[in-house]
This record gives structure tokens, sequence and C-alpha cells, in this order.
């Protein structure tokens, strides 16, 4: 079973300190019941040479009242130049939390305690 939530915005920084890159992505569209899903990763952390990122962060729903979830995005770096990045990842998601505050819902013959969310991003650099 699969859906698809679009990127409505994304933005990486990146500083001479992994610790301090910031990854921000919203992600959005019908297959969240129109609410918006904010991943905010805290730092950077190369791993497997440079060619896997990890960024541990966390993970808002459109409910003010719950606290983020933590959340981990492991990418695979597909593509990189001076002024570009290109990568694919996945993070897995807590499915009750989702539920409840998206109105994201599985059929009942197919429960779920996590999904896991696939995503593809493309970073160019801007002054």
């Amino acid at each position: 079973m699969r859906r698809r939530a679009g990127i409505e915005r994304a933005a990486l920084t990146v500083a001479p300190d992994p610790e301090d890159c910031v990854l921000r992505l919203v992600l959005g569209g019908d297959a969240l019941g129109g609410e918006l899903l904010t991943f905010t990763g805290t730092a950077l952390e190369p791993v497997a040479g440079g060619t896997r990122l990890r960024l541990p962060g966390h993970l808002g729903t459109g409910d003010a009242s719950m606290e983020p979830l933590p959340a981990t995005l492991l990418l695979r770096v597909v593509e990189h130049a001076d002024d570009r990045l290109l990568v694919v990842g996945t993070t897995r998601v807590p499915y009750g939390p989702l539920r409840r505050t998206t109105g994201f819902a599985l059929s009942r013959t197919r429960p779920a305690r996590h999904l896991c969310l696939l995503l593809a991003a493309e970073f160019t650099c801007a002054p």
C-alpha cells in the first residue's frame, strides 16, 4: 500500500560544523488529508565514507498539542557537486500519531505500528 505526499518546502543549511547543519522538509498533499508534516534534522552525520547521511531530528504534525516525534532520516547520496546534492532516503514514522493528526488511515485489514516514508530530494546552492 503506497500513497504519495508531496514536498511542499525543503531547505538544507550546510555549515562547516556538521552539528550546525539543518534540514527542514514540509510534506503535504491529499495523502495526508491536507495536513502538513514537518521533519527537522538537527545535525548531519556522514556515514559509510560520505555515501550516506544520517540526520537525527524530529517530525512535527499539524497538531500543536502533540510533542514532535523523534525521527532519524537515513539518506543515500545519489549525486553531489559543489552546488548540487541529490539524495534518496527513508524514515520510520509511528502510525498512531500520524493517523490521529492528519486523518491518514489504512484499511482495518492492514494494521500497522509504523510507516516508512521514502523521499527523493535535490538541493541546489542558492547564494
